[in-house]
């Protein structure tokens, strides 16, 4: 679908031609498509918790050097990645995304 033919869709029909139709179809053109993009962070946000929560587990399974991070797995992976700037990478909210991920393996 053209960019033009989305546009028409979520500006419906213009009420009307005058200043307050125009005031009023930007209002909603920006309502809905700030939705639109809250509900699109949200997804993916959710789906790099879930990978993170999956990939630590793994790892946890699999790693071959878990014997020598053993209970300090999590703090030296929220320092890492809190250094690199990747944000909610506290140790606590990685506990979180692996819970995340046991309670829902299929998602």
């Amino acid at each position: 679908m053209s960019i033009k033919k989305q546009a028409k869709k979520i500006v419906g029909s213009a009420p009307d031609d005058d200043f307050f139709g125009l005031i009023q179809s930007l209002t909603h053109v920006h309502e809905h498509l700030k939705f639109q993009a809250a509900k699109a962070v949200n997804v993916n946000l959710t789906l790099r918790n879930w990978i993170f929560g999956w990939r630590i587990k793994e790892y946890e399974v699999k790693g071959r050097d878990r014997a020598k991070y053993g209970e300090r797995l999590f703090a030296a992976i929220a320092e890492k990645l809190t250094g690199l700037g990747v944000p909610n990478c506290e140790r606590r909210q990685l506990y979180r995304y692996c819970d995340f991920y046991a309670a829902f393996p299929e998602i």
